[in-house]
């Protein structure tokens, strides 16, 4: 019925379509419905509130800033945890995944001439057992999730004083 009344019909469904209109009152009950529906909407004028733009409009921004509020805690979230637990695997099954980051970083540490002192502290603070990888990342995590926070926070009432 929806396709004869878009007009994207083939004429023989059209009139196989009338001639089960025309024997079945159920379905006749229902093409008159839509008949008159379909002709009430094409006569009818349609005209939207002035304000809706300003609505809509208000939503979306609403939506945004939630979005926008929430989006780099759940991001940072999501990278501790794979962290951990990516740290936990590889203490677990000694399968060495950070061989080359804890490579990387040490080369790095030497090429800025940092002390040796520091360079056996990152070594022994990838080399340790679980637990003690886990407390410093979960005490870097809750330090730059304040910071985050803080700066979300700046970061809102700048823009309620802005607007």
């Amino acid at each position: 019925m929806m396709k004869s009344f878009d007009k994207e019909i083939s004429e023989l469904l059209e009139s196989e379509l009338n001639t089960h209109v025309n024997e079945c009152a159920s379905c006749k009950a229902r093409f008159d419905k839509l008949t008159k529906v379909f002709a009430f909407m094409e006569t009818a004028v349609w005209q939207a509130p002035a304000d809706i733009e300003k609505r809509v409009m208000t939503k979306l921004n609403s939506v945004r800033q939630k979005r926008d509020f929430l989006m780099p805690y759940v991001i940072f979230n999501f990278i501790v945890f794979t962290t951990i637990v990516v740290y936990w695997l590889d203490n677990l099954l000694s399968i060495n995944i950070f061989t080359f980051a804890k490579d990387l970083l040490n080369e790095i540490v030497v090429a800025y001439n940092t002390s040796v002192t520091i360079i056996a502290t990152y070594r022994s603070f990838f080399n340790t057992y679980f637990v003690r990888p886990t407390v410093n990342i979960a005490i870097i995590a809750g330090i730059i999730y304040g910071l985050l926070s803080i700066a979300s926070f700046l970061q809102k009432m700048r823009r309620r004083c802005v607007s």
